[in-house]
Order: C-alpha cells, then structure tokens, then sequence
C-alpha cells in the first residue's frame, strides 16, 4: 500500500515539475518576444527619427539657399539699376554734347528722344512730289555728312545708328499712281537720302534706318505756304552710344 501511494506521490510531483517547466519556458518566450517587439518598435522609432532630422535640415538648407538666391538677386538687381542709371546719365549727356557739337556747326540741331535731329528743307531736296533728289540737294547732303562725320569724329562720338525720317505737310498726294499717301512719299523720300548718303560713302560703319512721320510731327503749325514748307523736310536723326558702353 505504502509503495503504491508512493508510486502516485512520485509521479505526481513529476507532473508538476514537468507543467512547472512548461510555464516557465511559456513566460521565457513571451518575454522573448516582447523584448523582439520592443526592439523593432525602437529601431523604427530611430529611423522615423532619423528622416525627420535629415528633413529638418534639408528645410533649413532650403530656406538658407532660398535666402541666398534672394539676396544674390537683390545685388543683381540693384547692380543692374545702377548700370541704367549711369547708362541713362551718360546717353543724357552725350545727347547734349552732341547737339552742342552739331548746332555750332550747322546751325540747327533739335534734341529729340535718344538722339539729335539734323533737319533738311524738302524743298531744297526734291521737287513738289517727288523723291529724285535734285542736283542742288545732293550738294547740299554731301556736305551736310562731311560736317556731321567731322563733328562725329573730333568729339569722339559712339555712334548706335543714324535714321533718315520724312517729314511732309498735310495737302493729300496729287499723283497717287505713284505715292498712295503721305506716308508713303515720306518713306520714299527718306529713303532716297539713305541711299544717297550710301552712296557718297563715309558712313559706312553706321547703322542706318528710314521712318516715315508722314504730317504727325510738324516742324511749325499753321496752315500757310511758309509753314507748309518748313514742314516738308528729311531730319537726319543721330543716336549716341553712352560712354559706359563705348569701349
């Protein structure tokens, strides 16, 4: 009897060693676990760390360039104000010397706009209605750019280019076969001087265009023959180059 309870006693407490093992290796796992758990739950919280600083600096340096570029454009900017001023300065003056130099050799010069205006009677020119230059008129341009290329030269005059502008009264066009308006027998007419003055040679190294004005800018009001003919005329419109861009 003893060894048969002993039997059971035995076994019973080998049960409970083998459910105390049991537990124990439960509880080392779950531990286990758990620590696995904490550790990717870290590593992810490092990482999600790690990107958030690197995109707090690359806001900072965002921001830091940002500044930058602004204030390399700011500098920019003000440079280029200050170039334009001085540039509009020095045209400014160069057009007033320049109409100084003209008006004491020629006796007429008119600063206009970005240039100076030369004028020529259409009269001494052409005759009523036509753009053939007459024999006394292309005297009178020869030496009219002789003087204007000595001016041009002995004051060390840059030039950006001459414009040949013509300039009629406000009578409408008799022949209109030939010339539909006034617009067009001005550009004819200034166009005829440009060629002329090609010709003669001397302004070669200019640049030269033609305008027409038609009667929009009249040289005097009035409806008379006097005012007519001053009217009526070819300006030779110079543009000075401002010394900040002369070499």
């Amino acid at each position: 009897m003893q060894t048969k309870f002993g039997i059971i006693l035995a076994g019973a407490l080998a049960i409970g060693v083998v459910l105390a093992a049991g537990c124990k290796s439960g509880v080392a796992e779950e531990e286990y676990l758990n620590k696995k758990r904490w550790e990717k739950a870290e590593a992810e919280k490092a990482a999600l760390q790690a990107d958030l600083d690197r995109l707090r600096l690359e806001r900072l340096q965002a921001l830091a360039d940002l500044e930058k570029t602004r204030e390399e454009t700011r500098r920019t900017l003000e440079e280029r104000e200050r170039q334009w001023a001085a540039e509009a300065d020095s045209r400014e003056k160069e057009i007033r010397r320049l109409k100084k130099a003209l008006a004491d050799t020629l006796g007429a010069a008119t600063i206009r706009g970005n240039g100076v205006a030369v004028p020529m009677a259409g009269d001494v020119l052409f005759d009523s209605g036509k753009t053939f230059i007459k024999k006394e008129g292309k005297r009178v341009l020869q030496k009219l750019q002789g003087k204007i290329k000595e001016v041009l030269t002995a004051g060390g005059f840059e030039v950006e280019y001459i414009r040949i502008d013509g300039h009629t009264d406000t009578d409408p066009i008799k022949h209109a076969r030939t010339y539909k308006d006034n617009w067009m027998l001005g550009a004819a007419r200034a166009n005829a001087v440009r060629a002329y003055l090609k010709e003669v040679g001397g302004w070669d190294g200019y640049k030269m265009y033609i305008a027409s004005y038609a009667y929009t800018e009249p040289a005097t009001s009035g409806d008379t023959k006097a005012a007519k003919a001053a009217n009526r005329r070819v300006e030779i419109f110079i543009v000075p180059a401002p010394k900040s861009r002369q070499p």
